[in-house]
């Protein structure tokens, strides 16, 4: 089920369209963001096959550090952020934290450049955040869509209600889209799971993306077939 719900209407002039998060601003390049925060933080790029350590070796971790997340091992992975590894002109970054003075620390960053131009930027959602940019960007699109789910246990059968809560500003000349996302699911022992995490993108860019790959592993599926054939020609 889908609800449209109102958001509380802040007064303000025409706001401008999102383009990015402080430093982090889309179509900017490799050199600009990455360079340059090696720079100032005298922090060395990190090379890295394990995607899982960002998640645990480096979580919140000061001061902020710099891992590029190597194709090795990664680049079949279905893990969000190193499926995109799959398209050979992607290149993926991560920051554990970032500090933009005065306004949000943001967490667990993942930086996405596409022909060394940034396209997409993940990181942890927060009220902070939520309030910066509303009131820097406006009010935004507001869904909520819930469902009831069942869990059982050895005695009784429980109903639960999933939730997820998505806030969207659009940037239509830039082909930019920004969601914060609030989720409540639950997993397959019935325990409560919360989600909370911003995503901005280029939109073109990313369905580019995402059918180069998609082409590419049709041609690989292929390819693979037919060397399975060839291997029956004596059966």
């Amino acid at each position: 089920m889908t609800v449209l719900l109102p958001v509380v209407t802040i007064a303000q002039t025409q706001s401008p369209k999102i383009s990015g998060i402080g430093r982090f601003k889309i179509g900017f390049t490799t050199t600009t963001i990455i360079d340059e925060l090696s720079k100032e933080f005298s922090s060395s790029i990190t090379e890295t096959n394990d995607i899982m350590a960002t998640m645990t070796n480096y979580y919140d971790e000061n001061p902020t550090k710099i891992l590029y997340i190597s194709k090795e091992k990664n680049e079949n992975a279905e893990f969000p952020h190193t499926y995109y590894l799959k398209h050979p002109k992607v290149k993926v970054y991560f920051l554990n934290n970032f500090l933009i003075p005065e306004v949000v620390v943001l967490h667990n960053i993942y930086l996405k450049f596409y022909n060394d131009t940034l396209y997409s930027l993940n990181c942890e959602g927060s009220e902070l955040l939520d309030t910066a940019l509303t009131l820097k960007y406006g009010n935004p699109k507001f869904t909520a869509k819930t469902k009831n789910i069942a869990c059982s246990n050895a005695y009784r059968t429980f109903t639960y209600e999933e939730a997820t809560y998505t806030k969207e500003w659009v940037n239509p000349s830039k082909k930019i889209t920004a969601d914060l996302v609030y989720s409540r699911y639950y997993n397959s022992k019935c325990e409560k799971q919360i989600l909370n995490y911003f995503l901005l993108f280029n939109n073109v860019i990313t369905k580019k993306i995402d059918s180069d790959i998609a082409q590419s592993e049709q041609l690989q599926n292929k390819q693979n077939l037919s060397e399975k054939k060839k291997s029956l020609s004596n059966f």
